[in-house]
């Protein structure tokens, strides 16, 4: 369930008077993914999409995330683009919490995957790495292994040992070990860009035979 944030047709009217996208006309929560609040938003001029950024979202990475959309969005590469409000501005604030707009991209996500549809998203994936390789910021990639060491200190601190080991016994030493392995020979001297990171099924819609993210 990916709707955290409960809204009523009259936030999301008030709340539309803020853009120039026309009157609403219905809407609906998007139950897939996991992180942020999701709605559909469809009104007079077109199809939208409303999405709220729940408490796991570091306010201060939205910008990044606009204007990686933004920058996308100019070289030709097929994904959202944030809306601008009445006074030229991406980013509002929905019942306290840091919210956009953006555009709707049709397709529909699937269940059974395809090697075709893989090759698709690889393809898709190149391209946003060639599309994205002259973007200038750059923030820290917190589920990559400098997150790991602090996923592995909460689940020490927060989850009794009898709960870990019913899960399996030693559960926590063998992630330790894992993980003291791969910082071990971690590779530090790769070549850096933007990756997508939050990459699955549910986020990955198929229009026909094109892709879209």
């Amino acid at each position: 369930m990916a709707v955290y944030t409960n809204l009523n047709e009259g936030h999301i009217i008030d709340f539309l008077e803020l853009y120039d996208i026309g009157k609403l006309i219905s809407f609906s929560g998007i139950t897939e993914g996991i992180e942020n609040s999701n709605f559909h938003l469809k009104t007079s001029n077109g199809n939208y999409i409303l999405t709220i950024f729940e408490k796991r979202v570091d306010i201060k990475d939205i910008p990044f995330f606009i204007k990686i959309m933004l920058h996308l969005n100019k070289n030709g590469y097929c994904c959202p683009e944030p809306i601008r409000d009445k006074n030229n501005k991406f980013l509002q604030k929905l019942k306290g919490k840091p919210t956009i707009v953006v555009n709707f991209l049709e397709g529909k996500s699937k269940n059974n995957v395809t090697i075709d549809d893989c090759n698709q998203v690889g393809s898709s994936m190149g391209l946003m790495h060639l599309f994205s390789k002259d973007f200038e910021l750059q923030r820290d990639n917190s589920l990559s292994i400098k997150g790991w060491k602090t996923l592995i200190k909460n689940c020490n601190n927060s989850i009794p040992v009898n709960v870990l080991d019913k899960l399996q016994p030693e559960l926590m030493q063998d992630i330790q070990d894992s993980f003291d392995f791969v910082s071990k020979f971690w590779p530090h001297d790769l070549p850096k860009g933007f990756i997508h990171g939050d990459f699955f099924p549910d986020n990955v819609f198929l229009l026909m035979t094109k892709l879209r993210e």
